[in-house]
């Protein structure tokens, strides 16, 4: 019984992974650059020139928010969430 759960949870997880690469994929290809391409944990940290831990102080602190929480804790943000976090940083 243990090993069909096992299956399951690495069925899920593969599912899962191929989900965000299709999202990925769709962010670029689709919008590109746009403000509402899909960003990982670590492409916002990237983009903002911060660590992640970081970013999931903000998070935390309720500075940034993200647009989705996927299964495994994934986190993902838009680039218009972070240009206007940007932005209202800038301005105070």
């Amino acid at each position: 019984m243990q090993d069909q759960w096992r299956k399951v949870v690495d069925r899920l997880d593969n599912i899962e992974r191929l989900l965000l690469q299709i999202v990925r994929q769709g962010a670029e290809k689709d919008v590109g650059d746009g403000d509402t391409a899909l960003l990982t944990l670590k492409q916002a940290a990237e983009f903002l020139h911060l660590s992640t831990s970081s970013i999931y102080k903000l998070i935390y602190k309720k500075n940034i928010t993200p647009v989705q929480r996927t299964a495994k804790s994934r986190i993902l943000f838009t680039k218009e969430h972070l240009i206007n976090y940007l932005k209202q940083k800038n301005s105070n």
